[in-house]
């Protein structure tokens, strides 16, 4: 337990989180695709949208609270006397962040990722 609070509980989110190379500075644009003048443009494929990085990666903890928050619960890797279990099922009783009245949601509301495409045919979390 003292290794995964080491690596993976974040004091500033208040919960387990991955950590890693991030950045929350993408963005979804249309590929610039050069047609020759003159060239008509059917003959040339529909531009795809493709992720734009604004901000470079940092090594930080990701702010997305979710399934991979509760791992440390599920796989009962938690010691029953956790400061962190108090925490976890506040965040998952909330209808603010996990719950709702079909079962707990993948990712929370709360997230800056929540509703956003990962790519143009991957629909929103």
């Amino acid at each position: 337990n003292a290794l995964l609070d080491e690596q993976h509980w974040s004091e500033q989110l208040s919960t387990f989180a991955d950590y890693g190379n991030h950045t929350q500075s993408v963005v979804l644009e249309r590929e610039k695709i050069y047609i020759p003048p003159g060239q008509p443009r059917h003959h040339y494929p529909s531009p795809r949208l493709v992720r734009a990085i604004r901000k470079s990666p940092k090594l930080q903890y990701v702010g997305a609270l979710g399934y991979v928050s509760l791992f440390p619960f599920l796989l009962q890797v938690l010691q029953p006397d956790s400061p962190h279990l108090e925490i976890l099922f506040r965040d998952m009783r909330s209808e603010k962040k996990l719950w709702t009245p079909y079962g707990l949601r993948s990712l929370s509301k709360t997230s800056p990722l929540y509703l956003k495409y990962n790519t143009e045919h991957d629909g929103p979390y």
